[in-house]
């Protein structure tokens, strides 16, 4: 299986919020040995003592929630202010990696 960065949108406000959302295209095998592609989204929130990181699969038509942090067993930092974008790109980094193995095993 192969995953490809379809599109990639970053914003961070200095010590308010910062938004993050990924475009991800996965090639499968289907059951026929057919080439199959799956896109995926991954957002990601950070603001005022909130982290959240949701996973959605499009259907053709709309996007889907199909996995949350909960899911990947990462635990969401809510207890302190915003980071440093370095940290926080760290966090994305984990997050995404761990949304694509968990897709992966889903497909």
């Amino acid at each position: 299986m192969k995953t490809k960065v379809l599109n990639h949108s970053f914003i961070h406000k200095k010590e308010t919020s910062t938004f993050d959302v990924k475009l991800i295209n996965l090639d499968t095998l289907n059951e026929d040995h057919n080439e199959s592609k799956k896109i995926f989204k991954f957002t990601y929130r950070a603001y005022n003592s909130v982290e959240s990181f949701t996973g959605e699969l499009f259907d053709g038509r709309e996007f889907n929630p199909i996995l949350t942090a909960i899911d990947l067993g990462i635990k969401t930092d809510n207890g302190t202010y915003l980071h440093s974008e370095e940290r926080i790109k760290a966090r994305i980094s984990e997050f995404t990696a761990a949304g694509i193995e968990f897709i992966k095993l889903l497909f």
